[in-house]
């Protein structure tokens, strides 16, 4: 008898092992920013991107930028379903904050083929002539991870604009740089893993429940 609880023991231990493998299974998400500037009509358009997306529940970002060049103008929000996405913008003030929830959490199928996606598009109008750059930063105060919303911390992403210089469109960031390829290798050997896991449950069960019947058949 000390043995079957001891089997079962052990399988609830197993079970707990693979959920908290399952746990970690979603990367820290990046946060990225990529810009159009358009020289002629004097505006820029910006993309504010996540990287590792997948598996986000909700987030607060903010994008920091300079109000004595630029003025707020337009935005667009993503069009990943089931979720909500605020822009809002105090007059007077440099940051915009990005709400966004999900209702589940954000799915890789919802995600590019790199793991990134468009969290909004927002248009900005430089009013100052005489600039020859800009700065954006953008940061999150929060950001909450399938399973049970585990928070997370998001490093800060800068991107720098020269100003008439032409139309660009280029991305850097304090811990990613947006021409990289990111590095697939850990959620491969992160999946490896809980399917090693799962087998070994599966295997370790039918084991148990042999075990069960042969000390009922004595």
């Amino acid at each position: 008898m000390k043995k079957i609880i001891a089997s079962i023991l052990s399988v609830v231990i197993l079970a707990v092992s693979v959920f908290s493998l399952t746990a970690l299974a979603w990367k820290t998400p990046e946060l990225m920013l990529a810009a159009d500037y358009d020289s002629e009509k004097q505006t820029i358009t910006v993309l504010y991107r996540v990287l590792d997306f997948a598996g986000t529940e909700s987030a607060d970002f903010r994008l920091k930028y300079d109000p004595a060049v630029l003025e707020f103008t337009d935005h667009e929000v993503t069009d990943i379903k089931d979720t909500f996405v605020e822009i809002g913008a105090d007059s007077g003030s440099d940051i915009i904050a990005i709400q966004f929830v999900d209702l589940y959490h954000v799915k890789e199928e919802d995600c590019e083929e790199d793991g990134s996606a468009t969290v909004a598009t927002l248009t900005f109008k430089i009013k100052d002539a005489t600039a020859t750059e800009t700065v954006f930063i953008s940061t999150a105060d929060s950001c909450a991870m399938d399973p049970d919303s585990s928070e997370v911390a998001l490093d800060r992403a800068t991107l720098k604009i020269p100003l008439n210089e032409g139309s660009i469109k280029k991305s850097t960031s304090d811990s990613f740089t947006f021409d990289e390829q990111p590095d697939d290798s850990t959620n491969a050997n992160i999946k490896k893993i809980i399917i090693a896991a799962v087998v070994t449950a599966v295997v370790f069960i039918a084991g148990l429940v042999a075990i069960v019947i042969k000390y009922r058949k004595k």
